[in-house]
């Protein structure tokens, strides 16, 4: 996410997780909860100066045992769909950021995304062993997925509620998420992508 800082900061800060919890929730995917760091939230001393926000999730615990390639019930298909949403979850950070100063006139910092880059990388390299010029087409191609899910005006609706959220609460847990992905307008959403 983005460094801690101005209220346009946390704002993009809040849509940066909103995109990746959102997708975590659309998905079913596990995580344990979201946050931002503000002035009055701030990040815990460990994570100060690298972070403005997360979503705690855990790789290897939450791997589903089909997507483990040295596991007995490894299944190439589901692993490829498991793997392909967590790097669109990665992904989803950023992007919703981008969606947000499209829609606002507001320009982004720089260097956003660059830790979601490196899970991005983790994914590929340790779990796949994807070789790099395969990795970058794949990437591109989930970048481009990841994008046009976001721009469906309830995906966005459902990032928009809970980046608002997050800006009055600072933190919400997966239930809370869900929540608010699985209000009255994302049905829809929900079925066409699962």
């Amino acid at each position: 996410g983005a460094f801690e800082g101005s209220v346009m900061e946390e704002t993009l800060t809040a849509f940066h997780e909103a995109g990746h919890a959102v997708l975590y929730a659309l998905w079913d995917l596990p995580f344990d909860w979201v946050e931002v760091f503000t002035d009055k939230h701030p990040a815990p001393p460990e994570l100060k100066g690298d972070y403005a926000g997360l979503v705690t999730s855990d790789l290897m615990r939450d791997c589903p045992t089909f997507a483990m390639s040295w596991h007995r019930d490894f299944h190439i298909d589901q692993a490829h769909q498991h793997w392909d949403r967590l790097i669109c979850v990665s992904l989803a950070g950023q992007l919703a950021e981008w969606n947000y100063c499209r829609n606002t006139g507001c320009k982004m910092a720089a260097f956003t995304g660059r830790l979601d880059q490196r899970e991005i990388r983790f994914v590929c390299r340790h779990l796949m062993g994807c070789p790099m010029p395969y990795m970058k087409e794949w990437i591109a191609n989930l970048r481009s997925r990841t994008w046009e899910l976001l721009n469906q005006a309830e995906v966005w609706n459902a990032v928009t509620a809970v980046a608002e959220a997050l800006l009055s609460q600072t933190s919400l847990t997966r239930s809370q998420v869900r929540a608010l992905v699985r209000a009255p307008r994302t049905p829809s959403v929900r079925k066409s992508h699962e």
